[in-house]
């Protein structure tokens, strides 16, 4: 009986990191936005509101932000956290309502690049960890397909404004297949 135990367990541990290993997943699109420091509105010292702009693109579909409002929180442990809600008007005229939420683990000198103007990076460069989770709704018939989806962001710059230039935060969108 012992054997069998330590047999299920051993088979589980090397069968695992197979398992993981086989996740899917396919870029369909990019998310870049940008904002303004005169937009951001401390509401406490560790939260506050922000007004972005920006560009999605989604499979063949390309548009750009009408309005997106942003409530940021800064924890505790320092790890920054957020809830936007977008309208995106699509070239062809279609809108997608977007809502997305990322996770910011800080590294060192993250606030330090930040003030700086200075483009980061996950996992080396200013940040631990950076990613974002999104949903997105639409009538469009062509890509009704998203409607059906939760997407995972990869960040892949962030900058934070300087003078004369707004902030800029940019990501990849990929889908995962079972």
């Amino acid at each position: 009986m012992k054997i069998s135990k330590y047999l299920i367990f051993a088979s589980l541990l090397f069968a695992s990191p197979a398992i993981s290993t086989e996740l899917d997943s396919q870029k369909v699109g990019t998310w870049d936005l940008t904002w303004s420091p005169e937009s951001i509105f401390m509401t406490s010292a560790n939260s506050g509101s922000n007004v972005l702009s920006g560009s999605l693109t989604v499979g063949n579909a390309r548009g750009n932000i009408e309005f997106c409002g942003e409530k940021f929180y800064i924890k505790s442990t320092g790890n920054l956290i957020n809830d936007v809600m977008c309208h995106v008007k699509l070239d062809d005229g279609s809108k997608i309502l977007v809502d997305y939420n990322f996770v910011i683990v800080p590294a060192e000198g993250f606030w330090d690049k930040l003030s700086a103007g200075e483009v980061m990076t996950a996992p080396d460069n200013g940040m631990a960890y950076w990613y974002a989770t999104m949903r997105m709704q639409t009538v469009s018939e062509e890509l009704g397909w998203i409607n059906n989806n939760v997407f995972l962001l990869k960040g892949r710059e962030l900058q934070g404004p300087k003078e004369g230039s707004r902030g800029i935060a940019s990501y990849d969108i990929y889908t995962f297949n079972n």
